[in-house]
């Protein structure tokens, strides 16, 4: 369907069905099976017009919409259900892109949401909604969502792919009342906003928010990130060169470091690394080993108490390059002194 107005056509409600087998539909368009692409289209439909089911209702198949703007209160989308395909089933996923589900007259009770989205590898991209996005897809290929700008206060991700199977990658939303999404979304636990201001953050929950960095590049130097927490008290983590599992981490480069920075409450500020050595499978997270870092009182009322602490090491390292260690700083453990390196493999005590 290329540049088509389609306007008014779910007035009758669902008082007809395309055959003897399916449900009655109301809506401007009703994908019953197949491919079907859309693009340039225009919609309308409110009041006693509006679709009584959708704008466009994807009953089956594999529907993708390029470029639209749409007055239809109520959904703009819902999928209902997606053809499978392949060896494992696996549903057809399609593109949604560059659509304008908004009007005036539109109120949060005639249209509550804007999407609903089942097949899983659905990409949604640039579009600006008044109602909600809802998630129902499973684990097998999350829909992925960029640069989606809720024009209602209050609009958000919901449906069960978003409070019970994770099933909800965003890669960024800004803009009048969006939101930007931090570190996915728990099982169980529904999104809350962070702070007033716009565009708003939402987070898993009270939760703290699990930020991942990587830096591929073969030269890279890092990633720097500024954070704002409201509880200091509870662990919070940032992972550079790994993926955060329930159990451990999956790094994703074999010839570099995996490092674990640690802060909050009586630990301070932390650094724990893995040394990947071509390890392929995920890590444990008892197996990084602590390289020191702030330690601060346990006491509530004293954490202005603050020390640094070196890393513990039970004698001094042993690879050596010219002056590599030079200026290095360990506390030996066997050896209970705190000892600097001079150059070379020559290293002092301090104490």
């Amino acid at each position: 369907m290329i540049s088509c107005d389609v306007f008014n056509n779910g007035w009758a409600g669902k008082a007809f069905s395309v055959d003897g087998y399916s449900s009655p539909v109301g809506a401007n368009i009703h994908v019953v099976a197949g491919y079907v692409d859309i693009v340039s289209l225009t919609s309308a439909g409110s009041g006693i017009n509006k679709p009584t089911s959708a704008d466009i209702y994807q009953g089956n198949g594999r529907v993708s919409v390029i470029n639209a703007w749409s007055d239809t209160s109520g959904y703009f989308l819902y999928q209902a259900s997606a053809s499978p395909s392949g060896p494992n089933l696996a549903r057809h996923p399609g593109q949604i892109t560059g659509v304008r589900h908004y009007a005036g007259q539109m109120t949060p009770q005639d249209t509550p949401n804007s999407l609903r989205i089942v097949a899983p590898g659905t990409f949604v991209s640039s579009c600006i909604l008044y109602g909600n996005v809802e998630v129902a897809s499973d684990l097998d290929g999350r829909p992925i969502f960029a640069g989606i700008n809720f024009i209602r206060p209050g609009a958000t991700f919901i449906g069960s792919g978003v409070n019970n199977q994770r099933s909800l990658t965003v890669l960024g939303n800004a803009g009048n009342n969006a939101q930007i999404l931090l570190g996915g979304a728990n099982a169980g636990v529904p999104l809350t906003h962070k702070g007033a201001k716009v565009p708003q953050i939402l987070s898993m929950g009270d939760n703290p928010t699990l930020f991942q960095a990587i830096d591929a590049s073969w030269g890279g130097t890092g990633v720097s990130f500024h954070a704002n927490t409201d509880d200091a008290n509870a662990s919070q983590m940032l992972l550079i060169n790994g993926y955060f599992l329930p159990t451990g981490v999956l790094p994703m480069q074999a010839d570099k470091m995996v490092w674990l920075l640690e802060f909050g409450g009586s630990q301070g500020f932390r650094i724990k690394g893995f040394d990947r050595a071509g390890f392929c499978s995920e890590i444990p997270l008892n197996l990084f080993v602590d390289f020191g870092g702030l330690r601060v009182s346990q006491q509530p009322g004293k954490r202005s108490e603050v020390t640094f602490q070196p890393p513990l090491r039970s004698g001094p390292p042993t690879s050596e390059t010219g002056d590599y260690w030079l200026g290095s700083i360990y506390f030996d453990t066997t050896l209970k002194k705190l000892r600097v390196n001079t150059g070379g493999s020559t290293w002092e005590d301090l104490h």
